[in-house]
């Protein structure tokens, strides 16, 4: 009979094109991955743009960078003007930069201050760190568009989308010859750019000239410290659980550290490329005092406040302040997650109780 013959036809062709987009997707994951490794190591010397939308508008800022190595680089600011010829070096993991006054720094956009965004990372122009892009691949999908060009170099375009709603989008744009990342932007869950990264001119250096790299006359950059992953024992308070999980989001890491306002403890989440923190730490009786004072049915509903252009949810819970803050995550799903937080079962459990994933 002709209707089994065509429907088995039929079951080939639809088999053949899964296993081809499938293949091909292979492809894209190994381009992507590949990038991200020659985005750690090949030595250059280009111009790189930066883009930001802050809560004003959009910031620009140009730097000239130079990598001798995968452990060498140095960076030289061309824009913004505050900041016109400051030096930062970057060796071994260690950041020296050239002395800024607090007069200049005042001068820049609240964002970019706390952003720290002339911190040299190891992979400048790759949006995705190496460590999570196994995480990454699991919750993302990519997808090819035509070549074009960046820095008069012929590049590979692939687009990236999240499998759940309301995550963020990127666009990376790939050198057909070396695999360097040249160019990404970051879109928000309603399509609008959010942060560009681009190479305005590069060229591929062969000569070593690490020598030239020196830290006369800079300061070293030491980020804040915190404690051991998963220390618990010096928190005076019991620390609220986290009942469900945006789907793809896994905990990366949790963290106690000493604030002005008392102990704080911090647990990091990220499904590859959004994350987002919860920070939990003892209300101060002022604060308590102010929310006896609020009416009732307000007392434990979550808050919005805006600090350094960035929207944190709070909630006082069992006198406990808990707020959370994220990259790439809906307002919405903020909300979501400060409603979603809540005492443990027992005292028993507050120190073993992990975070269950949401169906």
């Amino acid at each position: 009979m002709i209707y089994p013959r065509f429907i088995k036809f039929f079951c080939i062709v639809i088999l053949a094109s899964v296993n081809m987009a499938s293949a091909k997707e292979d492809k894209l994951s190994v381009l992507l991955r590949q990038s991200i490794e020659v985005a750690q190591t090949i030595p250059y010397d280009g111009v790189i743009v930066f883009r930001y939308k802050i809560h004003e508008g959009e910031v620009t800022s140009k730097i000239k960078a130079q990598r001798y190595s995968s452990e060498v680089q140095r960076m030289e600011i061309l824009e913004p003007e505050v900041l016109k010829k400051h030096i930062i070096t970057r060796i071994n993991d260690v950041t020296w930069m050239s002395p800024v006054s607090k007069e200049d720094m005042m001068k820049l956009p609240e964002e970019i201050r706390y952003y720290h965004w002339y911190l040299i990372s190891r992979d400048i122009t790759a949006a995705i760190k190496h460590e999570e892009l196994d995480l990454f691949l699991k919750n993302y999908q990519l997808v090819e568009e035509d070549s074009c060009q960046v820095a008069q170099r012929k590049v590979k375009t692939i687009y990236i989308t999240g499998l759940y709603r309301h995550r963020p989008s990127l666009r990376i744009w790939i050198d057909y010859k070396t695999k360097m990342p040249l160019k990404y932007e970051i879109y928000d869950s309603e399509k609008q750019v959010t942060k560009s990264v681009e190479f305005e001119r590069i060229d591929f250096i062969k000569d070593n000239e690490e020598d030239m790299i020196n830290t006369e006359g800079l300061e070293k950059i030491t980020p804040p410290k915190r404690n051991n992953d998963n220390n618990v024992e010096e928190l005076d308070f019991k620390p609220l659980c986290l009942e469900t999980l945006p789907q793809g989001f896994e905990e990366l890491a949790s963290h106690s550290w000493k604030h002005e306002h008392g102990i704080i403890y911090e647990t990091q989440y990220r499904d590859g490329f959004a994350n987002f923190t919860i920070y939990q730490r003892k209300q101060t009786e002022e604060e308590r005092e102010n929310q006896l004072k609020e009416p009732k049915e307000e007392q434990d509903k979550a808050k919005k406040i805006i600090r350094f252009g960035r929207e944190i949810y709070y909630r006082d819970l069992n006198g406990v302040r808990v707020s959370v803050v994220g990259s790439g995550v809906h307002a919405k799903g903020l909300r979501y997650l400060i409603y979603h937080v809540a005492p443990n079962l027992s005292d028993e459990k507050s120190q073993q109780k992990k975070p269950q994933k949401a169906q």
